[in-house]
């Protein structure tokens, strides 16, 4: 009986009460909760969403399977297998107005790692006289991790800088790759 008036107490304090506060505050928490659910699959997407893009090729009679990624204006990534060796290469680009060409690569992650790469850059000129500057590198298994586990800022081709927009999906792409044998 002492738990009935209890109840029905408790019942009658609450509807006396704002109750519709209460339930406006339980409602505010739920949709904190939910946006908050929302921005968090936004910010990391699912990496294996990427990896229909990778394309393959694999000859069937040496053996050797090659995949590569998207290329997008920046960045670009393959990898040969041959004989279960595995070498994974990057591509990376920068526009400038100038057609001076040196020999160094910078990528810059967020959290202030990078990748800094002594190698032959080139360029070739575009139709609206701006040069495309790139170099192409095999890429160690330090370089790898920090790709899959950072996104890329920028990246520079001799002294040429490029921000890299879209950043996500060259960690994706690297997840992808990482997975094909």
């Amino acid at each position: 009986m002492r738990k009935i008036i209890r109840v029905l107490f408790l019942s009658s304090f609450f509807n006396n009460l704002d109750l519709k506060l209460i339930m406006k505050k339980y409602l505010f928490s739920l949709l904190l909760l939910a946006s908050s659910l929302v921005a968090y699959s936004q910010n990391y997407p699912d990496l294996d969403a990427y990896c229909g893009y990778i394309t393959i090729e694999k000859d069937v009679m040496t053996g050797e399977a090659k995949y590569k990624s998207p290329f997008d204006r920046s960045i670009s990534f393959r990898k040969l297998v041959t004989n279960g060796v595995e070498v994974t290469y990057m591509r990376v680009s920068a526009v400038s107005k100038f057609d001076k060409k040196g020999g160094n690569v910078s990528i810059r992650f967020q959290k202030g790692y990078t990748i800094e790469k002594e190698v032959a850059t080139n360029f070739y000129k575009n139709l609206d006289g701006t040069y495309t500057h790139y170099a192409e590198f095999k890429l160690s298994k330090d370089d790898i991790s920090k790709i899959k586990n950072y996104l890329i800022l920028d990246c520079k081709v001799y002294m040429y800088n490029q921000a890299i927009e879209n950043n996500m999906q060259f960690k994706a792409y690297m997840h992808c790759l990482s997975k094909l044998h």
